[in-house]
């Protein structure tokens, strides 16, 4: 609702553009957003997994650590030790 006030469209529309240019939902495409940003941040710094899923816009490292697994299928310190 933010995001659609902010470009003065309805909630609607913005769903629908949204939907008819990537494909996915809004909710959706800003996941694969954070999590294809928390894995470039997990393979390139030492940062702890607490603060890479806030740097993401995920304050809960256990919400975090399970769309993480469901989106790369394995956990994010697994996935940090297989892509370094």
């Amino acid at each position: 609702d933010t995001i659609a006030a902010q470009f003065g469209i309805g909630r609607t529309n913005f769903y629908r553009k949204v939907r008819e240019l990537t494909g996915m939902s809004p909710n959706d495409y800003l996941r694969k957003c954070r999590m294809e940003r928390a894995s470039e941040l997990l393979c390139s710094s030492d940062a702890a997994i607490s603060e890479v899923c806030a740097q993401v816009g995920i304050p809960d490292a256990q919400y975090f650590s399970r769309v993480f697994k469901s989106y790369f299928g394995a956990t994010p310190s697994v996935y940090r030790e297989n892509n370094k």
